[in-house]
């Protein structure tokens, strides 16, 4: 396991560290979230907080799963790999599963966990797992509800997809196009052969990025 580094010059959302534990034994109570919801706000890139709010398909559940993390997150909050990311792989998720038969429920929280536990923007082999772990720690918690396939999804899908192969499972390989169909935001642009599902192929192969919008 890595050591714990927190980036020079930069701060947590609520200037201290909060850990996993913390949070699943919920030593954080609905009265102290609502009093951060104002640095959230900062933290959160403004056009990602208006998607968060806007899409009727946020639940106030879900919101509040979305403080939660984002709360926690290591690196800048603007990062390339925070929640502004994290919402465009939900978006792109969710798209992708409308033609394929992936578990949606599953493909939202990937979209949420995938890159939470990031402790550096450049290489972080072991973020996949340690977003697994919150991940299992919340559900056992009661922060979501997941039965135990859709949990065991989350999971490998976490784990896999940094660097992971192209899937023939449907969640699977929504969850790793998702992400993958974002990749322009740093410069690459998503190899067709690395995906797994027929339209994220397809949008790749056009340059079709506007059908995600």
């Amino acid at each position: 396991m890595d050591a714990i580094v927190k980036p020079a010059g930069r701060t947590c959302v609520i200037g201290q560290p909060v850990t996993w534990k913390w949070i699943a034994d919920g030593r954080y109570d609905t009265a102290q979230l609502d009093r951060v919801q104002s640095q959230l706000v900062k933290a959160i890139h403004p056009c990602a907080l208006s998607a968060l709010h806007s899409s009727p398909m946020h639940t106030p559940a879900e919101i509040a799963l979305w403080k939660l993390v984002t709360r926690q997150f290591r690196l800048d909050p603007h990062s390339v790999h925070g929640p502004s990311h994290w919402l465009k792989v939900r978006r792109n998720g969710l798209y992708l599963a409308s033609f394929h038969p992936a578990d949606p429920e599953v493909v939202k929280l990937f979209a949420l966990f995938h890159d939470s536990c990031r402790w550096d923007e450049y290489r972080d082999p072991h973020r996949g797992p340690r977003g697994a772990q919150l991940a299992l720690a919340l559900r056992q918690a009661g922060h979501f509800q997941l039965d135990d396939l859709q949990m065991d999804l989350l999971v490998a899908a976490c784990n896999i997809h940094n660097g992971g192969t192209p899937q023939t499972e449907p969640t699977l390989a929504t969850c790793l196009d998702a992400d993958r169909l974002d990749l322009g935001r740093v410069g690459i642009i998503p190899d067709p052969r690395l995906l797994s599902t027929s339209t994220a192929q397809s949008i790749a192969s056009r340059g079709a990025w506007h059908e995600l919008e």
